[in-house]
């Protein structure tokens, strides 16, 4: 499969309120049901385990609806960690349900940024996530968008998203012919379209400055980065 440039397709998040918010609820089953969440609260749960005590930063760009960082500060409590969590996205219908869903949590604040321009300090986190946020951009500005995350956190930079793969897209596809369940619409399959390979975000992560780096799947077909800075 060909990995299409934001250049040559560009690729939109939501659309109208509605749509946006249909979205968002897709994204979060998702999440639930294919690795989404585990994929990020893993990892990063592992490294907080020898945190206890301590407070950590967390970034969250593109939090969407929220439910990935809800997640994580979840494990945190449970590990005894004080967690200070940014989510931030750039759509401000989207901000707004995220405040909505975190306005009983008090470690975590929801700011509207650009993921491009953040308004940040170097080293302002300890830990940069992102999800499902990457494949929205080429490999140019994936690269860059890696290398200003990776000057934002002291610890590590981590990044899943959906792996391109011929199964799950052709799945996918035919899926979305013969159900009428919205997980299996024709964008979900653009969407696995425009994913990475595990040798691309190896590659992207080595131009962005990243020295020590590994890849780890998650069930069904989800790629996690992670770059210690």
């Amino acid at each position: 499969m060909i990995r299409l440039e934001p250049e040559e397709r560009p690729h939109t998040f939501g659309g109208p309120d509605g749509r946006t918010v249909r979205s968002l609820d897709n994204l979060r089953i998702a999440n639930r049901r294919f690795g989404g969440i585990r994929s990020v609260v893993d990892p990063l749960g592992a490294l907080l385990a020898a945190r206890r005590g301590g407070v950590v930063r967390v970034l969250d760009v593109g939090c969407g609806s929220a439910d990935i960082v809800r997640a994580l500060t979840l494990r945190a409590r449970a590990l005894g960690v004080r967690l200070w969590a940014v989510g931030v996205d750039f759509d401000p219908v989207v901000v707004d349900l995220a405040r909505a869903a975190c306005r009983e949590w008090p470690e975590i604040e929801i700011l509207r940024a650009d993921a491009r321009r953040l308004p940040f300090a170097d080293k302002t986190f300890d830990y940069v996530i992102a999800s499902m946020l990457l494949h929205y951009f080429g490999l140019g500005e994936a690269e860059r968008l890696l290398d200003s995350w990776r000057c934002l956190a002291t610890s590590s930079v981590i990044v899943s998203d959906v792996e391109r793969h011929w199964a799950p897209y052709f799945a996918t596809r035919v899926l979305g012919r013969i159900s009428s369940n919205p997980l299996f619409a024709a964008g979900h399959a653009e969407t696995i379209r425009r994913g990475f390979t595990a040798g691309e975000l190896m590659r992207i992560g080595s131009q962005a400055g990243f020295v020590q780096m590994r890849i780890s799947r998650h069930f069904p077909y989800r790629l996690c980065f992670q770059g210690q800075v």
